[in-house]
């Protein structure tokens, strides 16, 4: 258009100045305008944007500030055992819930907002605390009482019978169902008649004479303090006395004999001391043929020799030293086991049915317990302690009951029963009766000297050396109805069993074969005497 108006010059120009000069004011208002509208959207755009962050943060906040309150309101059972299913009822749980009794935790089966199901972890007896998590917050308000439901035999009456014999049984935690409970006279299964949690009725099973532990197990427990009964034999004992059946050879030079024992290949072992032989000789009782198994030097004084029933090698209890040495039959080798430490003035060795070891500590009165795999010192424990007196040889029972021989001051003679727990009672002697033939009186009248030389035969008769030495004799504890408690003592080396007393006998030790023939070791006398058991 300018081209157009340079041919008109004059106003024709002028107008066209104008009209370019409208139009840039008006590009340039539309500019400024595009500009303030950006800006203004921009603007309120970040205040939104502002407002709704405050905003969303402030939920988060209000959420996170104000959490449900975890609570816990009661606990069933009240008391249980390992494994026993708990059940929590409160408020707010959650997945992430945690469950601690005495701070083992719980294995959780079950959760809802008001109710968690647990199961008991392994705890000792006794009461705990309950304590619930979740997150930071926890409860202990709840309690739960750990019980031990193993079953106890406190008593059994009668404690002698035959077979179909009606039997009492009272102790704790039996089951109330009669053929829950799983009742055994040594190894033969009782029937069970009537059953309550504290009392059991049994008919007496088929079982040889003897004595044997009666045993109650409820599921996979089995009872505790097992009880003693004895299938009473209607026959009259008899025994035939073969004196001098084993003598010492002249050659060796030993004062006396002190104990006897069966090695595992079934020979007759003794020990001899005194001299310069202190040593163990084993004899096969077909042949005669002897082997000295213990050389002298290994020790001095070997008061006891006993066989280990499941290594079969031959423990020695050498007084002199205070030491146990072994005797391996597969090397023929003696080493020491144990020596000085903890054994004072070293009597007896024996091992009890779960192959503990026991040592017999005369000065102090008391009997060491080694358990079974760990014969050290590091793992000594005091098994028991006899007030005022001196301990001298020790057995077992079937019921697992320690037999103790045991003298005071004066030498008087005592026998005892030791249970499982170290309980110690005393079942013969300390009293002022004399033993110069059979007795029928409680055995606790009974005046015993220097009792000695200890072994509870298979009938479950207490075979022990009564006397000082020179007037010793074998004599025997006899169960009665109520075991121990109505006992009775026998003399058993007398002229009418084929025994010539000339007075001098000094009875020491006494061991069993497996047919229940006694053999007697005969102290000064160097000779080993055997005894045949008999019926009638």
């Amino acid at each position: 258009r300018l081209y157009r108006n340079t041919r008109q010059p004059g106003i024709s120009a002028v107008r066209s100045v104008s009209s370019y000069y409208i139009y840039f004011v008006f590009i340039n208002t539309f500019i400024h305008l595009i500009k303030f509208i950006m800006k203004t959207t921009s603007a309120f755009m970040a205040v939104c944007t502002a407002l709704l962050m405050f905003s969303c943060s402030g939920d988060d906040e209000n959420s996170q500030s104000t959490p449900l309150q975890l609570k816990t309101t009661t606990s069933s059972p009240a008391k249980g055992e390992i494994g026993t299913k708990i059940t929590i009822i409160g408020e707010n749980f959650t997945d992430q819930a945690k469950v601690y009794l005495k701070n083992a935790k719980a294995t959780i089966t079950s959760v809802t907002a008001t109710q968690l199901q647990v199961i008991a972890p392994a705890n000792e007896a006794g009461e705990c605390i309950i304590e619930v998590m979740v997150g930071a917050q926890k409860t202990e308000n709840l309690r739960f009482t750990y019980v031990d439901y193993t079953p106890v035999v406190s008593s059994i009456s009668p404690s002698s019978g035959t077979e179909n014999t009606e039997i009492t049984i009272i102790g704790e935690n039996f089951s109330t169902t009669p053929e829950e409970n799983i009742v055994k006279i040594g190894d033969a299964i009782a029937t069970v008649k009537y059953a309550t949690e504290t009392e059991l009725k049994i008919i007496a099973p088929q079982n040889e004479i003897g004595t044997y532990a009666v045993t109650v197990s409820v599921g996979v427990k089995t009872g505790k303090n097992p009880a003693l009964f004895t299938y009473e034999d209607t026959r009259e004992r008899i025994y035939e006395c073969t004196q001098n059946f084993i003598t010492v050879p002249s050659d060796i030079n030993t004062q006396d004999l002190k104990s006897v024992t069966f090695l595992k290949d079934g020979r007759l072992a003794y020990s001899t001391n005194g001299g310069s032989a202190t040593e163990a000789w084993a004899i096969d009782l077909r042949t005669m043929e002897r082997e000295k198994i213990v050389p002298n030097g290994t020790g001095t004084v070997l008061l006891k020799i006993t066989t280990n029933p499941t290594n079969g090698k031959l423990y020695l209890a050498y007084k002199g030293e205070d030491k146990i040495s072994v005797w391996d039959p597969n090397t023929k080798q003696v080493s020491d086991l144990l020596t000085r430490n903890g054994l004072d003035n070293l009597m007896d060795v024996k091992f009890d049915q779960y192959n503990n070891m026991y040592a017999v500590c005369r000065n102090s009165g008391t009997i060491q317990k080694y358990p079974s795999g760990n014969y050290n010192s590091s793992s000594r424990l005091e098994f028991v302690k006899i007030t005022g007196r001196q301990i001298q040889a020790i057995a077992f029972d079937a019921a697992g009951n320690l037999i103790a021989a045991a003298t005071d001051g004066s030498n008087a003679g005592y026998i005892y029963k030791v249970d499982s727990s170290g309980a110690y009672t005393l079942i013969a002697g300390g009293g002022n009766k004399v033993i110069t033939e059979d007795i029928t009186e409680d055995p606790k009248t009974a005046k015993l000297e220097k009792a000695e030389g200890l072994m509870v035969d298979k009938d479950g008769y207490i075979w022990f050396s009564d006397g000082n030495s020179g007037t010793r004799k074998t004599k025997i504890l006899k169960p009665g109805k109520n075991g121990y408690q109505d006992a009775t003592i026998i003399l058993v080396c007398k002229a009418e069993n084929g025994w010539k007393d000339s007075g001098t006998t000094s009875p020491v030790d006494f061991v069993q074969d497996t047919d229940g023939t006694i053999y007697i070791a005969d102290g000064p006398n160097k000779a080993i005497h055997k005894v045949t058991i008999g019926y009638k």
